[in-house]
């Protein structure tokens, strides 16, 4: 199952400038009875123009840690694409916890960002996650969320 920008856009409620996914692919589906091992990647690629870069910072551009950990919680919504009415649910990041940066990130690199659901407690779910520049990684941690209907 692979979603390109379109299809990301018509499953997420993020849009530009807060949208930090170009392409998605499930990679692994669990059973529907255990959802955790659920596997998906993607990518992001930092284009120069962003409007962020201007001012983090002027003189040398890194894309900030706050918005690898935004990226990767955007992916781990598409942990739940394979499950029927996932299309309906709003992804909510509870915690992030022990997320260790490696290497910055700057205009030019494409981010591989990758997700997976370790545990399922009750209602909330706990994703192991990291994102690679070139084979490198470049952060890794824990995103722990909850799925909810949208109520639109």
């Amino acid at each position: 199952m692979k979603f390109n920008k379109e299809a990301i856009i018509n499953y997420l409620p993020h849009r530009d400038p807060f949208l930090f996914l170009d392409s998605v692919q499930v990679d692994y589906i669990a059973s529907k009875e255990n959802i955790v091992g659920t596997k998906v990647s993607g990518s992001l690629f930092l284009n120069p123009e962003l409007e962020l870069f201007k001012g983090h910072f002027p003189s040398f551009p890194v894309f900030p840690g706050v918005l690898q950990i935004e990226a990767l919680s955007q992916l781990s919504c598409f942990t739940l694409a394979p499950y029927k009415g996932s299309e309906k649910l709003l992804f909510f990041l509870l915690q992030t916890n022990n997320f260790k940066f490696k290497k910055m990130c700057r205009p030019n690199d494409t981010l591989i960002l990758k997700s997976e659901i370790i545990n399922k407690k009750a209602e909330m779910l706990i994703f192991k996650v990291s994102a690679f520049i070139n084979d490198q990684e470049v952060c890794s941690g824990e995103i722990w969320g909850t799925a909810q209907k949208n109520e639109k």
